[in-house]
């Protein structure tokens, strides 16, 4: 079965494609570097996680559009997509994906700051009278604890008389 040209040409365009959303993918792990200081091993893992994708994805696609064949044409285009990327847009998306998140990242911590101002407010007024409760629990449970130190010292010599009255009678 020969494929006709618009079939080749078609599969190239889907390359270029693929090349263009592959860097485009690649982008957002680099984003995800700059936000974060990942260690050796999480950097290894990602790449390997993103070759591990890309190649099912230029798998999928030769099977897809151009009937399981692996053609240079798929090459080309998938290189030529990275390329046409890389000099259009690489810098600018990487930039531009840092701030975004950076700026979503300001607006969730200012909104739980505000939410959290009434709670603290309410936190300081009854700090204070919990901390005048607490100080009068513990000043009275330290006496109970005293009072039930005494009351047990007491039964415990109880129990000892009467073992020791027990034994003065049997003898």
């Amino acid at each position: 079965m020969k494929l006709s040209y618009g079939v080749k040409l078609g599969y190239f365009f889907w390359s270029l494609a693929l090349g263009g959303i592959l860097c485009l993918i690649y982008d957002g792990i680099r984003c995800g570097r700059r936000l974060t200081k990942p260690s050796i091993f999480r950097i290894n893992l990602e790449d390997g996680l993103f070759f591990l994708l890309s190649g099912i994805l230029l798998f999928l696609a030769a099977f897809d559009k151009n009937g399981g064949r692996i053609r240079w044409q798929g090459f080309l285009g998938t290189i030529l997509g990275m390329a046409g990327y890389h000099l259009l847009f690489r810098d600018w998306i990487v930039r531009i994906g840092v701030s975004i998140t950076e700026t979503f990242l300001r607006i969730i911590v200012w909104i739980v700051r505000t939410i959290s101002i009434p709670v603290q407010f309410v936190y300081r007024l009854l700090a204070k009278p919990f901390y005048v409760v607490a100080w009068y629990s513990r000043k009275s449970l330290s006496k109970t604890e005293r009072i039930l130190k005494v009351k047990r010292k007491k039964r415990q010599l109880k129990k000892k008389r009467e073992h020791f009255t027990k034994q003065r009678q049997k003898s």
